[in-house]
């Protein structure tokens, strides 16, 4: 069957340059509520001068929907629509097809260098702001010889354009790198501008060069000044809610200067020391690019000198705490360094130690602790055997790293605590299973408890030795068998009410004793 249209064009449009594309479409929903939920191309038709088309080939009784399109023009879509989801849709015994583009206007997008001369072949992508947000109209052009990007079929309405051109950074109307905030009357014509109905709106684009500034490193003696990098880091935001985005690496001469180009007036930027033999560290000495200082790019500013540290060496030795002999099995050391603006404990470096020993080399001044992963019996632990996150105050699990000294440290590891015992009272003690539970107390009150990863089965005599108790904390047994509903077993006897009184605490190994079963057992009902 063959359908009909026309089509009234985008001010200063050709309507022959146009192209109608076809889609069957699928619909969903129940009368009114119907909307097009699915669509397949079947063709694309041209348009004559005069705004005439002729859709061929439809099937009577499916459903189909067009678009008018062309290069520099917004498709619109049957019903005044922008997205084919939000068109309206027609039959065969439907009749003629209208796509009036008479309610759009246009933009004429003058794109200028940093010394107003055309810049040709710049990419011009236009926003609009509809909904609450900006959106992309979909329609990239470019610009022609005389800096002129033209855009037709725009809905009214207030929009921004976004350029990329050779020479400068990719940016927003005035140079911006993101989107504007919402408009607001009166516009902000550096960025933003308004189209109406019928009418093109001419859009100066002036695009904004990039700039250079220079800084001076203070490289220590001993060190090259071609193993030293810095790489730049834009910022956006502030403190522990800073992003930092890297840029591009340059290196300083003999003399330790340095120039940064390719810089946004306006944005604000940091730069990160490092380079062989040196530990990273941010402008103003900071490890983290939050803490670090900064600085706005503005043409004919300098940056802040900076004082390249070359950090130190932390080592020592890792031993047995009851010998004081070197731990000669392989142990997983993290060096933690204490982030005093997060507040947290943050990985600095990690190894395994090598016969005993560590070492960690680059170390940039801070407050210090090392963490001492499980093995071979011993617990995970904290300088000074702590098993849990010191204070940054504890001289004990701490230490400071200054820029003027390497630091020895030796790290005493400790074993589990053991807990060993008998049980009696049933007829064959190795068909019992005993678990290692740990505590969790909200003041003396049982508010939970967890598996400590030691279990054990008696020996025929009822003996039992579970490894696995961390000083600081409580346990108690978990005892299974046939006959009988699992219990737990404290120091004195069955742990009824879950009192931290009830519970062995880890800091020693401890005997629990006999453990008569039989007079905690209580019997399964007669059938």
């Amino acid at each position: 069957a063959l359908v009909e249209g026309s089509v009234v064009p985008p001010v200063g449009v050709d309507p022959s340059s146009l192209a109608v594309d076809v889609y069957e479409v699928s619909l969903a929903g129940m009368g009114d509520d119907q909307v097009i939920a699915d669509w397949t191309p079947v063709g694309s038709e041209p348009v004559a001068v005069n705004g005439a088309f002729h859709l061929r080939n439809l099937e009577p009784g499916h459903h189909y929907s067009v678009a008018a399109t062309a290069p520099g023009v917004v498709s619109l879509y049957l019903g005044g629509a922008y997205e084919l989801s939000d068109a309206s849709w027609f039959t065969v015994s439907d009749g003629a097809v209208i796509l009036d583009f008479s309610g759009t206007g246009g933009a004429e997008v003058l794109v200028t260098d940093d010394d107003g001369a055309p810049a040709p072949n710049a990419e011009v992508e236009l926003f609009r702001w509809i909904d609450g947000d900006w959106d992309s109209t979909g329609s990239l052009v470019f610009t022609d010889s005389s800096g002129t990007a033209v855009v037709r079929g725009l809905p009214p309405g207030v929009y921004t354009a976004h350029v990329q051109s050779d020479g400068t950074y990719p940016q927003y109307l005035g140079g911006a790198l993101a989107l504007p905030g919402a408009p607001a009357e009166p516009l902000d014509a550096e960025r933003m501008f308004a189209v109406a109905a019928g009418a093109i709106t001419a859009v100066p684009a002036a695009l904004v060069a990039t700039i250079s500034m220079s800084g001076h490193a203070e490289i220590p003696s001993g060190v090259r000044h071609d193993d030293v990098s810095i790489l730049l880091h834009r910022v956006a935001g502030a403190g522990q809610d800073a992003q930092c985005t890297a840029v591009r690496t340059v290196f300083p001469d003999a003399s330790g200067s340095y120039t940064v180009d390719g810089l946004v007036p306006g944005e604000t930027y940091t730069l990160q020391f490092g380079g062989i033999g040196l530990p990273s560290q941010f402008l103003g000495g900071a490890t983290w690019c939050e803490d670090a200082e900064t600085f706005v790019a503005v043409p004919g500013a300098v940056i802040l000198d900076h004082v390249v540290a070359t950090g130190v060496t932390v080592s020592g030795q890792v031993r047995d705490v009851s010998t004081g002999d070197p731990v000669l099995d392989a142990v997983e050391l993290e060096l933690l360094r204490w982030d005093a603006t997060g507040e947290f404990w943050d990985v600095s470096a990690s190894q395994v130690t090598d016969a005993g020993t560590y070492s960690f080399a680059e170390v940039a001044p801070g407050t210090y602790t090392l963490l001492a992963f499980a093995s071979n019996g011993r617990y995970d632990q904290y300088l000074g055997a702590q098993s849990v996150e010191p204070e940054p105050s504890d001289s004990v699990a701490t230490f400071a790293v200054a820029s003027d000294g390497d630091v020895a440290i030796d790290l005493e590891l400790e074993p589990y605590r053991t807990l060993t015992g008998r049980v009696t009272g049933v007829q064959d003690p190795t068909a019992l299973f005993l678990e290692l539970v740990e505590g969790e107390f909200d003041g003396e009150a049982l508010s939970n408890w967890h598996e400590s990863g030691a279990a054990a089965t008696p020996a025929g005599d009822g003996d039992f030795a579970l490894a696995g108790m961390i000083p600081g904390r409580r346990y108690a047994v978990r005892v299974s068998g046939p006959g009988f509903d699992p219990m737990f077993v404290g120091p004195s006897g069955p742990v009824t009410e879950g009192a931290a009184g009830q519970w062995w605490w880890g800091d020693i190994d401890a005997d629990a004793g006999v453990v008569d079963l039989a007079s905690l057992i209580e019997p399964e009902p007669e059938p």
